[in-house]
């Protein structure tokens, strides 16, 4: 069964939405990185619900951040950091790749000669 059930503050979807996307194995994360037309085209749900139900999540987590009232610097410190092994490249990132977060490393290909 989808994950969005355990999301805090969270108006129960119908249980059609619930089976569309358990029948197409989206999660809360798919609803939060996924293109809304890419998650109606694997659901069949409208746009509208679509674009409605990403607002709910959104909306929900946004609330479970603020009932914590500590600013993101402070969340930040709470983080404990893997090193990329560069200390340049480290200091950039704040003290290297936070743990507990989703992290997305992206570039230019480079392939040595």
């Amino acid at each position: 069964m989808s994950d969005i059930i355990l999301l805090p503050n969270f108006p129960p979807p119908s249980s059609r939405i619930l089976q569309a996307l358990d029948n197409a194995n989206l999660h809360t994360v798919d609803l939060l990185t996924l293109d809304p037309f890419e998650i109606h085209r694997r659901t069949q749900i409208s746009i509208i619900d679509v674009q409605l139900l990403v607002k709910d999540v959104i909306a929900a987590l946004n609330r479970n951040v603020e009932k914590d009232g500590k600013t993101a610097e402070e969340r930040g410190r709470e983080f404990a950091f893997l090193t990329t092994g560069d200390g340049k490249i480290d200091d950039l990132l704040g003290g290297g790749i936070p743990t507990g977060a989703l992290t997305e490393v992206t570039g230019e290909r480079y392939c040595l000669p």
